[in-house]
């Protein structure tokens, strides 16, 4: 069976006291994604759903809050 997740981007940093994380975009489409549902881990089964609680910054200097990590 094929598998329906693909990666959109790479973690690059952890950075402040809550787990805010810097992100390296992998797909042009980024931005389209990053409202839609959102998935953690290198396999299907093993992936873990998240929320995206907070997005700062501003372009490629983007930080993402997580919830659910």
């Amino acid at each position: 069976m094929k598998t329906k997740l693909f990666p959109i981007a790479k973690i690059t940093r952890a950075s402040g006291l809550k787990g805010e994380v810097g992100v390296r975009p992998l797909i042009r489409q980024f931005d389209d994604y990053v409202g839609k549902p959102l998935f953690v881990g290198f396999d299907e089964v093993l992936a873990r759903d998240v929320k995206l609680e907070k997005v700062t910054g501003v372009k490629k200097k983007r930080r993402f809050l997580f919830k659910g990590v």
